[in-house]
């Protein structure tokens, strides 16, 4: 019962093996702070976090282990920077490109001359659902919107036939969307 309750990192817990005297077995070399700091950085944060908790008695949060490694420039080789990155359509540019004809003067004299779009992520307890509106900077309206599990090209046809069918006779609107780009 005693022997579940040792911590598993220390080695002088451990029991020998019957049969050979103790400081018979070959010697390990004495490691050194750094060493010890290598040896630790290969392993989770979690594990760090663990391993200062369980042989130093350190009284430390995973988060603040974490922290301590980036301060002094050690990485994990598991966790990686993509890892925590949302969904991200663009892929270079593709198709024809315009002119930036609003050049961020988004203000408009009446409705029907100028409008926006984008698409926008939600999560949700189903999963992600992503909204894209049409909106009139002259009216300060949405005059059209569609709501979709994927972004795509489908989503997109949409949103913008919605406005095309609606318009009035003799309008020509401006939209403006930012292709997707941060």
């Amino acid at each position: 019962m005693a022997s579940d309750l040792r911590c598993r990192h220390d080695e002088s817990l451990r029991p020998r093996p019957k049969g050979r005297p103790r400081g018979s077995g070959p010697k390990a070399a004495p490691r050194t702070r750094e060493q010890e700091l290598e040896e630790r950085v290969r392993r989770l944060e979690a594990q760090v976090a663990m391993e200062l908790r369980a042989v130093d008695g350190a009284r430390i949060a995973d988060k603040t282990v974490l922290k301590m490694m980036n301060e002094m420039g050690l990485r994990c080789g598991i966790r990686r920077e993509t890892d925590h990155h949302r969904y991200n359509s663009y892929r270079g540019v593709v198709g024809e490109v315009f002119e930036n004809v609003l050049g961020r003067d988004f203000s408009a004299d009446g409705p029907w001359q100028k409008m926006g779009t984008d698409v926008t992520e939600f999560k949700r307890s189903f999963g992600k659902a992503y909204l894209a509106p049409v909106y009139d900077f002259g009216s300060k309206e949405i005059v059209a919107w569609s709501i979709s599990e994927s972004p795509g090209l489908a989503q997109q046809e949409e949103v913008s036939a919605m406005p095309m069918a609606a318009k009035p006779e003799g309008a020509s609107p401006i939209l403006h969307s930012d292709m997707g780009r941060i």
